[in-house]
């Protein structure tokens, strides 16, 4: 395991930054596979498909759909040089996470910093004999806390494999050298599906946008966050490596971007839902040689903008239609593997957002997995769901730097260094 950091912007002009350091666990098969569903709220997103109609999205933010871009240093925190305190070796990620403390003396544990979904949650002490990710974890003891309260609220919530139960409580969160004062977070008691099993983090801290409903019944830490004035605006960006030879960090910024991460400006896009940082993907095309081209127009397919999803999920007919035309390229097999010597030559498939085209090289999308016997495999980093709806996870954001901007309602990408 290796050190990240994950930085705190306080403020819009001169903000001071404050690291975390963060943690990335190490890729195999096994893995891979469970991670796709970490951190999806199955409750919450399954609502919004009621929005969906053969698979067509209906707008429900009255914002032009066009591109709009901007120079971030013109209006948010902004700074050229930042330090980089530990070196990543980012190959074969599937998560990224940091840690965090609660209370009064400070209870430590590391939690993923996750765009989809909207509650902080940690395991309790009050775990059952049973709970195995419990006790394979830190765990939360109220008793030791001088600062805690008592919330009381019931909460549960669906993953794509199992759920999480427990109630909730009322401490102080510190996130570097910034606390959050009489912040409500769930402890949880029960865990009783195998997601969160042999996982290098605890819980999970969701950053959902302002509009969020929280399941615990108050204000999510990027609200109090805003409420408290530990940061001014609305606004985080999230970095993520992309191999070992990165001489940058993954970092998390809250209250603005930082300028030596990303090249040109940032692009944007509005969100299609108040409460979820979700975009429209209005098309996909893909590229290779002088071969026929893919072009799939009009899809006005939703996207979950999601840091907390190692791959892109895709709705079963449009990942179909992609993979169909990359196998008659020969490049893959019918299985979605690639030989790895060859991911640098591979098609290049464009997502549409905001009338701005993303692209994605194959060592952008090719992911390198352990199997059983350790020998190295190469797979693409996209896979299918039943859902008429897309996750662009990690694989997309380690492409592009992205600004989640809960002020303006929207999402910006720039391409990260």
């Amino acid at each position: 395991r290796y050190a990240l950091t994950v930085a705190l912007i306080a403020g819009l002009v001169s903000a001071q930054i404050l690291r975390v350091p963060l943690k990335k666990h190490k890729n195999n098969a096994a893995n891979s596979t469970r991670l796709k569903e970490v951190t999806v709220d199955e409750q919450a997103l399954i609502s919004l498909a009621r929005g969906y109609k053969d698979g067509f999205i209906s707008v429900q933010l009255d914002l032009s759909p066009e591109g709009r871009s901007v120079d971030p240093s013109g209006s948010f925190a902004s700074q050229q040089h930042v330090d980089a305190d530990v070196q990543l070796h980012n190959n074969k990620d599937v998560y990224y996470y940091g840690p965090i403390s609660i209370g009064t003396p400070p209870q430590h544990f590391e939690v993923v910093y996750d765009s989809g979904s909207d509650d902080l949650w940690v395991p309790s002490s009050q775990c059952g004999m049973f709970d195995l990710p419990c006790w394979q974890s830190n765990k939360y003891e109220s008793r030791v806390s001088t600062t805690y309260t008592k919330a009381g609220h019931v909460f549960d919530i669906t993953y794509g494999s199992g759920y999480v139960f427990g109630y909730t409580s009322r401490d102080v969160i510190t996130i570097g050298n910034v606390s959050i004062k009489n912040q409500i977070f769930g402890e949880v008691v029960d865990q009783p599906s195998s997601t969160f099993v042999d996982t290098m983090f605890d819980g999970i801290l969701g950053l959902g946008t302002p509009l969020s409903p929280s399941r615990e019944g108050g204000s999510t830490v990027l609200q109090s966050m805003v409420e408290q004035g530990v940061i001014s605006s609305r606004v985080f960006c999230v970095y993520l490596n992309k191999n070992s030879s990165a001489d940058t960090n993954a970092e998390v910024t809250f209250g603005g971007c930082l300028d030596n991460l990303h090249q040109g400006t940032f692009s944007f896009a509005p969100l299609i839902f108040t409460d979820r940082w979700m975009v429209a993907v209005t098309s996909i095309d893909g590229t290779y040689k002088d071969q026929p081209g893919l072009s799939l127009p009009n899809l006005n397919m939703a996207a979950l903008i999601d840091s907390g999803t190692t791959l892109i999920l895709l709705p079963k007919d449009v990942y179909s239609l992609i993979t169909a035309w990359m196998y008659k390229t020969g490049v893959i097999t019918k299985q979605g593997l690639v030989n790895c010597s060859t991911t640098d030559n591979l098609p290049t498939i464009s997502f549409t957002i905001g009338g701005q085209a993303y692209p994605l090289q194959g060592s952008d999308y090719i992911i390198q997995l352990d199997d059983s016997s350790g020998a190295k495999v190469c797979a693409l980093g996209l896979t299918y769901w039943s859902i008429n709806w897309a996750i662009l996870g990690d694989v997309f954001m380690r492409r592009y730097y992205t600004m989640f901007d809960g002020d303006n309602m929207q999402i910006g990408f720039a391409t990260a260094v």
